[in-house]
C-alpha cells in the first residue's frame, strides 16, 4: 500500500469513527430522556457500539430490542408513538441482520451490496430516532 492510500484509509477510518460517536451520542441522549425504570439495559451500553467486532453484538442488543423496549414502556397508551416504535424495531432488526450477513458472506459483490443496504438502513434508523426524540421526548421529565 502506498503512502497516499494509507493516508486516505486512516482519514476514512477517522471520519467513520467520528460519525459513530455522533450516532452513539444520539442514542445515549434518547435513552437518557426516557425514565430509567423503563430501560432494558443501562444507557451507557450504547458506547460499546464503538468497539470493533463487539459493535455487532451491541447493535443487536440496542437497536432492535433495548431502545424500542424502553420507548414502548414509556408510551404504552400513545398509538402514534407505538407505531413509530414498531418502525424503529423493524428498521433496527433489518439493519443488524443485513450488517451481520455482510460480515458473514464472503461472496464478492453480495457482501458489498449488503453493506450498502446496511448503511442505508442505519441512516434511516438514525433519522427515525432523531424524529422520535423531537416528536415525543422533547421537554419530557426523566
Amino acid at each position: 500500500m502506498d503512502d497516499q492510500a494509507l493516508k486516505m484509509s486512516i482519514a476514512l477510518i477517522a471520519v467513520i469513527f467520528v460519525v459513530m460517536i455522533f450516532f452513539c451520542w444520539t442514542l445515549y441522549q434518547l435513552l437518557e430522556s426516557v425514565p430509567k425504570k423503563n430501560h432494558l439495559v443501562p444507557s451507557w451500553l450504547v458506547w460499546l457500539i464503538l468497539v470493533p467486532w463487539i459493535q455487532v453484538v451491541f447493535e443487536w442488543i440496542m437497536l432492535p430490542f433495548a431502545i424500542p423496549s424502553a420507548l414502548r414502556k414509556t408510551f404504552p397508551d400513545n398509538e402514534a408513538a407505538q407505531k413509530a416504535i414498531d418502525t424503529l424495531f423493524n428498521v433496527g432488526l433489518a439493519q443488524v441482520i443485513v450488517l451481520t450477513f455482510s460480515f458473514l458472506l464472503p461472496i464478492r459483490y453480495i457482501d458489498q451490496l449488503l453493506a450498502v443496504a446496511g448503511l442505508v438502513l442505519w441512516i434511516i434508523y438514525w433519522v427515525k430516532i432523531v424524529k422520535f426524540k423531537k416528536t415525543y421526548l422533547t421537554g419530557m421529565p426523566t
